[in-house]
């Protein structure tokens, strides 16, 4: 999580390591980024340009992954 909140571009946040699983998602989550903490959970969280990572939450979302 610290890592997330602490990123100072989006474009760093594609250089996550490969098993963090960082993905942009689309549909109704179009804006919406999201980290895989594992098979269970993730991260997911907005950006603004200005405050970095946004409108962070942490959840079970299987059912929402596109």
């Amino acid at each position: 999580m610290d890592t997330i909140l602490n990123t100072a571009s989006l474009k760093e946040c594609s250089s996550f390591p490969p098993g963090w699983h960082f993905k942009v998602l689309h549909g109704k989550q179009r804006g919406v980024f999201q980290v895989r903490i594992d098979d269970r959970y993730r991260i997911r969280f907005r950006w603004d340009e200005q405050y970095g990572a946004v409108d962070v939450t942490t959840g079970e979302f299987h059912d929402e992954d596109d």
